[in-house]
């Protein structure tokens, strides 16, 4: 629009005296039968804190030039990027460096950021009251509505605009909530960006792009772990090799990295010394990785962030087939006997197992009443669905084996009771040994990874399995 053009709109707008908006910085609020007074905006508009950023913080390069480069073959209609990755990975950090970054410097235009919202998407009525304090900020016409219909009007406004902005949706966990708070942001001034946990279509839905967000390589959490301790004046806690195995054992999360570094800090704890404790089970995480060496404010000790969507999965479960309530929970704990680079998905449908994922009945239903089994193979396989989709477990593809972060297992581990031990040890085993191939030269790779199965959970349950007789998945792994 020429200047000619803004300032009748603004000469006319003033004329009418109920004219809501006018283009520019200066916008009307009309009162109930007086003279509107021009409210002036000042510009630039920050609503919501930054976080800090972390201490010894890794770019992720290639993922930051995937987020703000030019998205070669990709759809023009793109509105929203998403960071998709599991607690932990460290998806908040590198959108609050985003953001920085972006407030921060010009853009390729030579242009600034006029207007940034950052807001903690966890609960859509937090994004509500960011979307309404931005209206205020911005002298909207609804300023002075309720909340609800501040934000309506804050997101009708939004694409109208010409300075550049970026609205920063952190932590989505409501989805099917989550719909008529997506900012348009498919305007040449606008981005949106969110982060989430949830690998769901829902997430994906409405031309958002999925970036996905993963672990540290070798090269970053070294760098991460050697560089943290090194700005402490503590570099001498850092040897190369116990370092390299501490990296492997805490699975390259940033988060445990983050938090096993500030024990070490505290303690004088070097490498070697930290990695025994790490591998002795008989420590818990939450003492290896306490919530007070959470000195980058994360919010969170490491297990609550790693099961934090267990308790959303197990509300859905609620309000579905009664069957499946504490499904999910119960073949997590299945699922932590397993070792974490892989196991076969068919030993979740053994007869075996799905006797134990029944809820007994209750008190005198016992006694009268002969179900069907309310827990089937169909009911598992929804279940696993369900835990990739809350980022719970990994799963490639339906057929490849299923992953689990080593500190989600321990996480998970850790919470079984010691007298159950025994019983899910051995329904486990009995699993292992109702799969394994009749010939082994005619399934080399299903032998060898139920092998490596077997292996890993004679030693964390140990001695369990032992116990004479020893359990048959015992021999199968001595033939080795």
């Amino acid at each position: 629009m020429t200047p000619d053009h803004v300032q009748r709109a603004r000469m006319s707008a003033r004329k009418a005296k109920q004219v809501t908006q006018v283009f520019g910085n200066q916008y009307n609020q009309p009162g109930a039968g007086e003279q509107t007074i021009p409210k002036k905006v000042q510009w630039p508009v920050w609503v919501g804190d930054l976080p800090y950023q972390a201490s010894a913080f890794q770019h992720r390069t290639a993922v930051e030039q995937k987020i703000l480069g030019p998205h070669d073959g990709e759809s023009d209609d793109i509105l929203c990027q998403v960071l998709v990755g599991d607690g932990g990975v460290g998806k908040t950090q590198l959108a609050a460096s985003i953001a920085r970054n972006q407030r921060d410097n010009l853009d390729a235009q030579d242009r600034r950021l006029e207007l940034l919202v950052w807001t903690d998407a966890s609960d859509p009525e937090l994004i509500i009251a960011s979307y309404a304090q931005a209206a205020r900020k911005l002298c909207l016409p609804e300023a002075n509505e309720p909340d609800h219909a501040a934000a309506e009007g804050f997101l009708r406004w939004l694409p109208t605009i010409e300075q550049r902005w970026l609205i920063v949706l952190d932590n989505i966990t409501e989805l099917q909530h989550m719909e008529p708070w997506w900012p348009d942001g498919h305007h040449r001034h606008g981005t949106v960006l969110a982060t989430t946990r949830h690998r769901h279509a829902l997430v994906s839905g409405g031309n958002r792009r999925l970036v996905p967000i993963g672990l540290y390589d070798d090269e970053q959490a070294m760098a991460y772990l050697y560089r943290r301790l090194a700005d402490a004046q503590r570099p001498r806690l850092f040897e190369q090799k116990s370092a390299a195995e501490l990296v492997e054992a805490l699975g390259h999360l940033p988060l445990a990295l983050s938090h096993a570094a500030a024990y070490m800090i505290d303690r004088g704890c070097d490498t070697a010394a930290y990695l025994k404790l790490f591998r002795d089970t008989r420590n818990q995480l939450p003492d290896l990785l306490p919530v007070e060496a959470d000195t980058d404010s994360y919010g969170q000790p490491v297990a609550t962030a790693l099961l934090l969507t267990l308790n959303a999965l197990e509300a859905r479960e609620a309000n579905e087939a009664a069957g499946t309530l504490g499904l999910s929970r119960s073949l997590l704990r299945l699922i932590a006997l397993m070792d974490p680079v892989g196991h076969p998905k068919d030993l979740w449908m053994t007869q075996r197992v799905l006797l134990h994922l029944q809820r007994p009945p209750k008190g005198w239903q016992r006694l009268f009443i002969r179900r069907a089994p309310d827990v089937d193979g169909q009911a598992v396989e929804n279940a696993l669905v369900q835990l990739h989709n809350y980022a719970l477990i990994n799963q490639d593809t339906a057929q490849a084996p299923i992953r689990l972060h080593a500190l989600t297992r321990r996480a998970i581990f850790d919470g079984i009771d010691s007298g159950q031990l025994p019983a899910l040890a051995r329904v486990v085993a009995d699993a292992i040994l109702d799969v394994w191939p009749h010939s082994e030269e005619e399934d080399t790779e299903l032998a060898a990874l139920l092998r490596t199965n077997a292996a890993f959970l004679i030693k964390e349950t140990h001695p369990h399995l032992l116990t004479e007789p020893p359990h048959g998945c015992v021999q199968k792994v001595r033939r080795e």
